[in-house]
């Protein structure tokens, strides 16, 4: 589960990464934490030696007009987000760098104290980098305590999702020549943060490998496997395993635009030890296509399309396919604009027997925002963001609007 997808427009990072499995939230490449800096090229509050460490303060207040996603009866808040953000390095040796980027703040509600949170933002990660001739190697975890059920396309008519999650794993990467063998495991532990949603509590491990050899052509292409095995706590959804595989190509033309497809077949296996709900095996396809594209030095902007099935929320699976897209443009010198556009075609409970929670659904978010550097230290920014769903269930539809300001303060 991913923290607000919501923008802070102070910072633009245009990457996505659109594999099996993720989360919806396509915005979150205007919003996601700053990356893992190299020493030598990282602003700092704080240095001792080579520990160098930035402080990065941020209020945010935002009025919401539907926080329990109502079909009718929306109930509005202000909310209000302080934020601190903590990015970190420290090289062991020439080749071993140890890295922490952490965002933790509180949610404060002002009508609805109930839904007052801690939070840890996704993005949040603790990763070791070391290097052994070709061999890169990097160990991580990455926690993540959010409550934000509008991001959550599956959910409807409440605003008590949200889950902790941690990932402990690491992913190992051999270059050789024109080839390059890359590895992955994680373990990943994810607790509901209501009682509501304890289906949610559950245990993963998932293994991953590919192999790509590049071309004169700037094609790197190559094939890939994926495994997922998954165990709940409690008896409501099924323990299950999936396997895929499939294939891969990215093209690098240039330094400014990049063209990423993946394409591959996957199957569910249900283990059905749930007490009431029973899936029968399940077998799809996964893919995507994006692009990413900076035309000009102002302009910068991202496209995706693609078709996934992932662990559901109310029902066992959920199969979408879905669009996300993404702009920034730097206007003067010390302004820059964004928007953003997120559509997702869903549905819950495929590979229903009996149980299940069947539903079909749309999911549209459209955000737009603009940011200014106000002096070297502090900047100020100005967001919007609309959520539509409708749903073959009308009680399970709502529209939700939100706006805010922010400030940012990087401590010398």
């Amino acid at each position: 589960m991913k923290r607000k997808s919501r923008p802070q427009f102070w910072l633009f990072i245009f990457s996505i990464n659109l594999t099996r499995g993720a989360e919806p939230g396509f915005n979150d490449i205007l919003t996601a934490p700053p990356p893992m800096l190299l020493p030598e090229n990282q602003p700092y509050t704080l240095k001792l030696g080579d520990l160098r460490m930035l402080v990065e303060p941020t209020v945010q207040l935002d009025w919401n007009d539907n926080v329990n996603l109502a079909e009718r009866h929306g109930q509005g808040d202000f909310i209000l987000r302080p934020t601190v953000g903590l990015v970190s390095t420290y090289p062991l040796t020439e080749r071993n760098l140890l890295q922490l980027n952490v965002r933790i703040g509180y949610e404060k509600y002002f009508r609805h104290d109930e839904l007052s949170t801690w939070y840890v933002e996704s993005g949040s990660a603790l990763a070791f980098q070391f290097w052994i001739k070709n061999l890169t190697l990097e160990v991580h975890e990455r926690p993540s305590y959010i409550q934000d059920s509008a991001q959550q396309p599956a959910i409807a008519g409440t605003g008590n999702f949200g889950t902790f999650n941690n990932t402990v794993g690491f992913v190992a990467t051999w270059q050789l020549n024109a080839a390059e063998i890359s590895a992955g495991y994680d373990h990943e532990t994810a607790i509901s943060t209501t009682k509501e949603f304890r289906s949610q509590d559950r245990d993963s491990d998932l293994v991953n490998v590919r192999l790509g050899f590049a071309t004169p052509l700037k094609v790197t292409a190559g094939v890939e496997a994926l495994a997922d095995f998954t165990r709940y706590h409690k008896a409501i959804l099924n323990n299950n395993q999936s396997y895929g595989a499939g294939g891969f190509a990215d093209w690098k033309a240039g330094d400014y635009f990049t063209v990423r497809a993946k394409i591959g077949g996957e199957v569910f296996q249900f283990e059905n030890s749930s007490q009431t709900v029973r899936t029968s095996d399940f077998s799809s396809f996964y893919g995507n296509l994006e692009f990413v594209h900076q035309p000009t030095k102002a302009i910068s902007y991202s496209i995706g399309v693609g078709h996934e099935v992932e662990q559901g929320v109310q029902a066992d699976l959920i199969e979408d396919w879905f669009c996300r897209s993404a702009v920034g443009w730097k206007v003067f010198k010390a302004w820059q604009v964004s928007g953003s556009v997120s559509y997702l075609h869903g549905k819950q409970g495929v590979g229903n027997v009996s149980g299940n929670l069947n539903e079909n659904f749309d999911w549209v978010s459209l955000g737009t925002g603009a940011s200014c550097q106000l002096t070297d230290r502090l900047s100020f920014g100005l967001n919007y963001q609309l959520i539509s769903r409708s749903s073959n269930d009308s009680s399970r539809s709502y529209t939700q609007n939100d706006v805010g300001f922010s400030l940012t303060y990087q401590i010398p």
